[in-house]
Order: C-alpha cells, then structure tokens, then sequence
C-alpha cells in the first residue's frame, strides 16, 4: 500500500493558497498551526486568516461604494420624477432608495459589529 505524504494531513479548509491557488491543509506536529497546499507553500493560519480578511474588506468596500452610487441615482431620479409631477414613478424610486439605505445600514452594523441593530434598544 503507498505511503500517505506526511506533509498534509487529511483535514481541507476550504482556504486556498495565496500563490498558485491550490487547496491549503494543516501540517502535523508544529508548534504553530501551518497550512501548507501541495505544491509545498506553507503559511501560519494568522497569515492566511488576515490575508482572506483583507480580501473581503476590500469586496465590501467595492459593494458599499456601488450602493451609494445607486442611491444617489435614485434620490435624483425621485427628484426628476416628481419635478415632473410623476408621483407613482418618484414612490417607486423612493422605496427602492429606503429600501437600499435599509441594506446599507444593516451592513455597516455588521461591520461596526453590532449585528445590523443600529439605533436599536437591546433588551438587557
């Protein structure tokens, strides 16, 4: 029967390797936890972890900055419609425009780490 590689053991993260993008594992018996893919890049878990960190907060960032830019095209478009007396159009636009900053809020409060519940009384 072949031998088992004794580099990796059996447990897949789900994380991928910074440099070629292979599947990152745990390495046995060190001190540190270390992950390590096939191709033979090793990391510290903090490493990857602040890494996979920095990743998402850039992505938020991205969808945070695309948001405001859509309500602020339906704040003007609201705006237009009811210059021009078209009220089913300017409610429409002005939902959407709550309806966003309501997103926008919850998100923020994730991020703030309050859960969304901004403004909101907890029960204590």
């Amino acid at each position: 029967m072949p031998s088992r590689s004794p580099r990796h053991t059996d447990v897949l993260l789900g994380l991928k390797c910074p440099v070629c993008s292979g599947s990152l594992s745990l390495m046995p018996g060190r001190l540190l936890l270390t992950l390590q893919c096939r191709g033979g890049h090793s990391f510290p878990m903090r490493q990857v972890l602040e890494a996979q960190a920095e990743g998402v907060e850039r992505r938020v960032q991205s969808v945070v900055a695309a948001w405001e830019e859509k309500l602020a095209i339906l704040v003007q478009s609201a705006e237009v419609a009811r210059r021009e007396g078209r009220e089913d159009i300017r409610r429409t636009f002005e939902r959407e425009a709550e309806s966003l900053r309501e997103r926008m809020r919850t998100l923020r409060g994730h991020l703030e780490g309050d859960g969304g519940r901004q403004g909101e009384a907890v029960a204590g």
